[in-house]
């Protein structure tokens, strides 16, 4: 009713509706590559994002090598935050 205080305290929600930002790194040294991902979400935080390595396997990690055949390849990068946001990023590599 009118004019009476609320005992209950008042909580003010953040909403993230933002997938992680992603980016992807390359170091390679002969056919051998470091894949290198940052996957970062400033509200609600990120989960370890899996690598697709575009050879038909995959891994979970920030930090991964792995080795390939000569060739190119597209390593998809699927990135998800704390709330179900979820980012995907893909780069190209080359290997000779």
């Amino acid at each position: 009713s009118r004019g009476q205080a609320s005992a209950t305290p008042t909580r003010l929600l953040k909403i993230d509706r933002d997938p992680p930002n992603v980016t992807i790194s390359f170091r390679r040294s002969g056919r051998v590559a470091t894949i290198d991902v940052r996957a970062i979400d400033r509200d609600s935080g990120s989960k370890t994002p899996q690598v697709f390595f575009g050879d038909g396997t995959s891994a979970w990690g920030r930090h991964l090598r792995h080795a390939y055949r000569p060739g190119r390849y597209t390593v998809t990068v699927r990135a998800s935050d704390n709330v179900g946001n979820v980012r995907t990023e893909r780069r190209v590599l080359v290997i000779r």
